[in-house]
C-alpha cells in the first residue's frame, strides 16, 4: 500500500486539475479584475504617452511599454503584475510550479491579443 493517497478522481477525462504545484487555480472574476486594472494602468500610460509625442509614436513606445510590463512581471520570480498582486494570483509553469520566463510572458502578452480578436472568446 503506498504511503500517498492517490488524487482525486476528474469529473472527465482529459480536464485538467483544479489545483497543481502552487494550490488552487484563479477563476474567471480574479483573472478579469487583474485584467481590467492592468489594462486601466496601460491604457493611461499609453494615453500619456500619446498626449506627450506625436499618435504613432507614442502607440508604438505603449506598446514597447506593454510588452515589457507583463514580459518582465509575468515572468519574473514573482509571476505578477500590478493588477495580479493587487488580487492576489500569479503566473506559473504548470509543470514545475516555477516562474515562466520573459520569453513566454511575452508569448502569452500576445496570446491575449489573439484571444480578443474573436469578442473575446479566448478568455472563456
Amino acid at each position: 500500500m503506498s504511503e500517498f493517497p492517490a488524487p482525486p478522481p476528474q469529473p472527465y477525462p482529459g480536464t485538467p486539475p483544479t489545483s497543481g504545484p502552487s494550490g488552487p487555480r484563479a477563476g474567471f472574476g480574479q483573472r478579469f479584475l487583474a485584467a481590467l486594472i492592468d489594462g486601466v494602468l496601460l491604457g493611461i500610460l499609453g494615453f500619456v504617452l500619446r498626449e506627450a509625442t506625436s499618435q504613432a509614436g507614442g502607440s508604438a513606445i505603449a506598446l514597447a511599454v506593454g510588452i515589457a510590463y507583463f514580459g518582465y512581471l509575468e515572468g519574473s520570480t514573482s509571476g505578477q503584475t500590478l493588477g495580479k498582486k493587487w488580487i492576489g494570483i500569479r503566473v506559473i509553469d504548470f509543470n514545475t510550479g516555477g516562474p515562466i520566463g520573459f520569453g513566454r510572458a511575452v508569448i502569452r502578452y500576445f496570446g491575449r491579443w489573439v484571444s480578443a480578436i474573436a469578442c473575446l472568446l479566448g478568455y472563456f
